[in-house]
């Protein structure tokens, strides 16, 4: 036996290669890259940027406009703009070509006269746009001016309601300078309303905040040429004289903090929050009705301590976006409050992320995804669930259940049902839940033998669990239930060491030997056309390692009428692969290879079935394999097909999937594990790049 393994791995397996790297060259001359389609608040989609989640910045500009939120640039030195309608939902915007190059630390982007303006104080340029996407250039700030970074720009508004925007303050790295000027600018040409170095002006600073409040300009905090920081507040009604009204105002010394001016019901006020001190970084909240008398709000503030972050009043709350903490790493995640109180995560920290050996499936309206290996291989009992697949929400970080990977749910008699897995042991557990967030255990042991990565599925309105590996060995006994908690074994299954070494005779020679399939996991079991099938997996071959046993993997396919008496089916030795291949016109030409079916040998795959006018398409999803992954169908478990995707030569762009999920959710197919995909059709997929909302 081992003589005629070593001869198939040294012989065939050679020649399949090169037959699959030649399919392989073809279709990545056939590659054609997809359009890229973004979620609309309207349930509408439309082609362009790639909408996901923005990277973590700090400095930033953050605007409230025509009734959404923008975000502008930051330190990740990209001319990156963005826009949100409800602070959940980001979509990256395309401008015109005639944007203003990068919008950095050297640049703030305000809302003046009913349009966007962009000041880059570094050049002195300026720049102002009536949509955010297209851009023209204004008159610079004067000759005189000397450029800076860090500097505060803001927008007062007169008694008489007219609007006059502010540059106040600044710092020159080349010349370590810090300045205190102040320009001024009226929609028409900008003045110089005080020089640099004037004695009635406050000293040099950069990271301060410059705010107009109460028919006043004020600076309050940064840091200046002493190298120090600094918490006194200064006024001035007109730009030229400034005041110094406290170098006490309560609060510490600070840079990088931020204000804004919010009416909590009590008139106009000022909200002071985070900001980075010597030792530290600050998230307390402190209120002025002033400027001057400052108060720390009570309790507890959620997001994480920061500084540089953005910050504005947006749909009667208070945001928070991004920033940087005290370990330098810059955030993504977004807060918003109503006044001190009803804090509300939007984004939290990171993306969510992706996982293996969990469970995922369409229930409520809802994907839910539950328990699996994190990135850290830690198996876990949390709750998330999603109406899109882009916005996840957790439910609970800690479910009734232990935590555990390989464990298998499915949905019957209108309750979901979750039986066995493991984790520091393997479990024969059953639970079942109403609405997927509260689960209640039905048997602590159940009388079939503790197993993981078995299968779980409905077929003949009864409970089945099929298969599977337990604390020693691969399984193939089935049971069966009427309401999930009495069971009745219907096969014995046989998994003595010669009854596998027969079975792998016959796989080699193409006999069905025995009326039960060999003993397996992760294999898959679905009802389908009828008939109960199991398809593939990864069985043993009785050698034990430190950490697993040494497997091989199955490409065969087994039926049952009863779950008693099992028959293996007869299938293809070649599949139907479609292709597409260059003409000498530059266009495409339909194709099609057949594959030899044994480069199928995989585990960990996933079946999902549609409906079709011919009857119903089982569809075969990702796995491991020593290939890449790749999706293939049938309609009667006979003949298999795949296609050459239109956007690259795999399905998953050349990535592996394997300890995934696969489902139907919204009339499309999902694949959620370590990355996250759709497919409207089977053949072509997106990648998704999902984030958290609140809890």
């Amino acid at each position: 036996m081992s003589q005629l393994i070593r001869l198939f791995r040294h012989t065939v397996h050679p020649l399949l290669f090169c037959f699959v790297l030649c399919v392989f060259c073809i279709e990545v001359a056939a590659a054609e890259q997809l359009g890229t389609l973004h979620p609309q608040s309207d349930g509408s989609y439309f082609s362009g940027v790639e909408s996901k989640r923005f990277r973590g910045r700090t400095k930033m500009s953050l605007v409230t406009f025509q009734g959404q939120l923008w975000l502008f640039g930051g330190n990740v030195g990209t001319d990156e703009v963005w826009s949100s309608q409800d602070g959940d939902v980001w979509t990256q915007r395309s401008v015109s070509n005639a944007f203003p190059g990068t919008v950095t630390t050297t640049s703030q982007v305000v809302v003046f006269q009913n349009q966007l303006w962009l000041i880059n104080g570094l050049e002195g340029s300026v720049w102002s746009s009536a949509d955010g996407l297209a851009w023209q250039s204004q008159e610079a700030i004067g000759a005189s001016f000397n450029g800076r970074e860090h500097s505060q720009v803001v927008v007062s508004v007169t008694p008489k309601g007219e609007e006059r925007l502010w540059l106040i303050g600044g710092h020159a790295s080349q010349t370590n300078r810090f300045y205190n000027d102040v320009w001024s600018f009226d929609g028409r040409q900008w003045e110089e309303v005080l020089p640099p170095d004037s004695a009635y002006s406050f000293s040099g600073r950069k990271e301060h905040q410059a705010i107009a409040f109460q028919d006043r300009l004020w600076v309050i905090g940064g840091w200046t040429a002493d190298q120090e920081y600094n918490n006194d507040v200064w006024s001035s009604v007109n730009g030229k004289m400034w005041t110094l009204e406290t170098d006490r105002p309560g609060f510490t010394e600070r840079r990088g903090h931020q204000i804004v001016v919010s009416n909590d019901g009590r008139g106009e006020q000022l909200w002071l929050s985070g900001g980075e001190y010597f030792n530290g970084y600050r998230r307390n909240l402190w209120l002025s009705n002033d400027g001057i008398h400052w108060q720390e709000q009570p309790g507890e503030i959620d997001y994480s301590r920061r500084a540089g972050y953005g910050v504005v009043d947006f749909n009667d709350r208070l945001w928070v976006v991004g920033g940087e903490d005290a370990a330098g790493r810059t955030l993504n995640d977004i807060w918003s409050w109503t006044h001190g109180t009803d804090w509300q995560s939007h984004m939290i920290g990171t993306d969510f992320k992706g996982r293996a050996d969990h469970q995922a499936f369409a229930f409520a309206d809802r994907i839910w995804v539950v328990g699996g290996l994190n990135d850290e291989y830690e198996c876990e009992n949390d709750i998330w669930s999603s109406t899109d697949g882009l916005r996840w929400q957790r439910h609970r970080s800690h479910a009734d259940f232990s935590p555990r990977c390989g464990h298998r749910i499915a949905l019957f008699n209108q309750r979901l049902w979750l039986v066995g897995g493991g984790r520091d042991g393997v479990y024969n557990d059953v639970w079942t839940s109403q609405d997927g967030i509260h689960w209640q255990q039905v048997l602590e042991h159940a009388p079939f033998s503790a197993r993981l990565n078995h299968e779980l599925v409905v077929f003949d309105q009864r409970l089945w669990v099929i298969g599977g590996r337990g604390a020693d060995e691969s399984l193939n006994d089935v049971w069966s239930s009427v309401n999930g908690t009495d069971w009745i074994q219907e096969t014995t299954g046989d998994r003595s060491f010669l009854s596998s070494i027969i079975h792998r005779v016959g796989r080699l020679m193409g006999v069905a030997s025995g009326t039960i399939f060999p003993a397996r996991a992760n294999h898959q079991a679905i009802a389908f056309n009828g008939l109960l099938w199991v398809i593939g997996g990864e069985g043993p071959d009785g050698i034990r390692t430190r950490d697993r046993y040494l497997s091989h993997q199955y490409d065969d396919v087994w039926t049952s009428n009863d779950g008693r008496q099992w028959h293996r089916q007869p299938v293809d030795k070649l599949a139907t692969y479609f292709i597409q291949s260059p003409n000498g016109n530059g266009s495409m030409d339909p194709g099609q290879v057949e594959v030899p079916f044994s480069i199928w040998e995989l585990f960990g795959s996933e079946t999902v079935i549609t409906l079709e006018a011919t009857g119903e398409r089982l569809w075969f999803i990702g796995g491991h394999s020593f290939f890449i992954s790749r999706v293939w169908s049938t309609l009667d478990g006979k003949h298999w097909v795949s296609t050459n995707p239109s956007d690259s030569d795999s399905a998953f762009k050349d990535k592996t999937i394997e300890g995934h999920q696969a489902l139907r959710f919204d009339n499309q197919f999902w694949v959620i594990g370590k990355t996250f995909w759709r497919s409207s059709d089977g053949w072509n997929w997106q990648e998704l790049e999902p984030w958290v909302v609140a809890d």
